[in-house]
C-alpha cells in the first residue's frame, strides 16, 4: 500500500472540478485526492505557523538588546545604533579599555588567545611547601617555593595571600631582592633569542624585552629591566646563575601578584598552571617530608652497625642534585627493641625516586627500623637542592 503524497492535487482532477451532488459517483482515486489536499493543508498550516513563531522569537530578541541598549546608554558606557536593520551598541573608547584591564589576566575572557608558557616556575607563588604564611627574614633564604628574598641587611617581611605575594620592606634601610634562579639547562636553550619579562605589581603590568647573551661573564649584571614605583623588575646575571628578581627600594612594599619570564618579544595572558603539575616543577629543588599524624614514617631501613642505620625514602620527585637535610620537631628510629635516638642524619646516596639516609647514633646491628615522628604531627625534614 502507498503512503500519502501530501502534494496538492489540482482540482480539476476531483469530480472534473465541480462539487459533488448526490447523482455524482465517488472513485478511489477522487477520494485519495481529498484526503491528499487534507494532509497538504495541514502540513503548510503548520509551516506558516513555525514562520510566525520564529519571527515572534527573532522580535523579541531583537526587543531585548534594544532595551539592553537603552540601558547602556543610560549608564554611559555605549550608544545605541542600527546595523542592517539590527540593534546594537556601539561601546565607548573608556569602557573598552577599563574592561581590558579588568579582563587582562582572566583566563577565561582569553581562552581564545594564545598564552605563552612560564619559563618561571611557580609563577603565581601557589606551592608553598615550606608553609610561610606571614615571615620575616633577615637573611637569604627561600621563601615560597622557587623564590628567595635577598638582603644587604636589615630585615623584611613575606606574607602570603590567596593571591599572589607581599614582600614588606617599609621599615628596612637598605634593598631586598625576591629572586628567582634558573638553571643552566633553560638559559643554553634561550641563547641570543628575545625574551619578555613581565610581573603584575600593584595592579598593572610592568615588562620588558630583552635577548639572552649567548656567552656568560660570570659577573653581576643587568640584561634587562624595567623601572616599578616600589623598584625595578629585572633581567640578571649573577656569579652563580642567571635570575629574574624584583628589586625592592628601602621603605617600600610590593604587592606582587604574578611574575613571568617568556620567549619572544610580545606579553601574552598569564596562564593558569594545575597545581599538581606546579608542585612536580617546584619539588625538583626542594621537598618537604612530612606527615598527617603524630606517629609517621618518612623513611624504612636498617641498623648498618653499631653507631649508623640507613633509611630509604621514596621522593615524589627527581630532585635537581643531592641535596642538603635539615630537619624539624621528634624525630625518632623505631626498631624491635623500641624507640632510638639518633645524633645526626644526613644525606648518603640519591638516585631518580629514591634518597638514603644516614642515621648516627647508638643502635642494635641487624635490627630493621623505621624513621618517623614521635608524638609531632609537625615534625619534617626538609630536602634542599635549590640553587644558591
Amino acid at each position: 500500500m502507498a503512503e500519502w503524497s501530501k502534494n496538492k492535487v489540482d482540482a480539476s482532477l476531483i469530480n472534473g472540478g465541480k462539487e459533488f451532488t448526490t447523482d455524482d459517483d465517488l472513485a478511489v482515486a477522487e477520494l485519495n485526492a481529498i484526503v491528499n489536499n487534507s494532509f497538504y493543508s495541514a502540513d503548510k498550516s503548520d509551516e506558516a505557523k513555525n514562520v510566525a513563531d520564529a519571527s515572534n522569537k527573532t522580535a523579541q530578541e531583537a526587543k531585548e538588546i534594544a532595551q539592553e541598549a537603552k540601558d547602556y546608554v543610560a549608564e554611559g558606557v555605549g550608544t545605541s545604533v542600527t546595523v542592517g536593520g539590527v540593534p546594537q551598541i556601539s561601546w565607548s573608547a573608556d569602557f573598552v579599555e577599563e574592561e581590558k584591564e579588568k579582563s587582562v589576566d582572566n583566563p577565561i575572557v582569553h581562552r581564545n588567545e594564545i598564552s605563552n608558557p612560564n619559563l618561571l616556575i611557580n609563577g603565581r607563588f601557589t606551592v608553598n611547601q615550606r608553609a610561610i604564611d606571614t615571615k620575616t627574614v633577615d637573611s637569604a633564604q627561600y621563601t615560597v617555593d622557587r623564590w628567595m628574598l635577598w638582603l644587604d641587611s636589615g630585615s623584611a617581611t613575606v606574607s602570603t595571600a590567596l593571591s599572589g605575594i607581599t614582600v614588606n620592606n617599609s621599615s628596612n634601610t637598605s634593598r631586598v631582592v625576591f629572586r628567582q634562579y634558573l638553571e643552566d639547562g633553560i638559559i643554553s636553550q634561550l641563547r641570543g633569542q628575545k625574551i619578555t619579562c613581565s610581573a603584575d605589581v600593584g595592579g598593572t603590568i610592568y615588562s620588558f624585552t630583552t635577548t639572552v647573551p649567548i656567552s656568560d661573564v660570570y659577573a653581576i649584571r643587568t640584561i634587562g629591566s624595567v623601572s616599578l614605583p616600589i623598584g625595578e623588575l629585572r633581567f640578571i646575571e649573577t656569579p652563580s646563575a642567571y635570575a629574574v628578581d624584583i628589586y625592592i627600594n628601602a621603605g617600600s612594599i610590593a604587592y606582587i601578584n604574578y611574575i613571568k619570564m617568556e620567549t619572544g618579544e610580545n606579553v601574552t595572558p598569564m596562564s593558569i598552571t594545575p597545581y599538581g603539575e606546579e608542585l612536580a616543577k617546584c619539588q625538583r629543588y626542594f621537598i618537604r617530608l612530612s606527615g598527617s599524624g603524630n606517629y609517621s614514617q618518612f623513611a624504612s631501613g636498617f641498623m648498618y652497625s653499631a653507631s649508623k642505620a640507613f633509611n630509604i625514602a621514596p621522593l615524589p620527585a627527581s630532585l635537581r642534585t643531592k641535596p642538603t637535610i635539615t630537619y624539624s620537631g621528634n624525630l625518632i628510629l623505631l626498631s624491635v627493641d623500641g624507640n632510638s635516638e639518633f645524633t645526626s642524619l644526613s644525606v648518603d646516596t640519591l638516585s631518580s625516586n629514591l634518597i638514603t639516609l644516614t642515621c648516627g647514633g647508638t643502635f642494635t646491628t641487624g635490627n630493621s627500623c623505621f624513621l618517623g615522628s614521635r608524638a609531632d604531627a609537625s615534625a619534617y625534614i626538609d630536602l634542599d637542592a635549590e640553587i644558591y
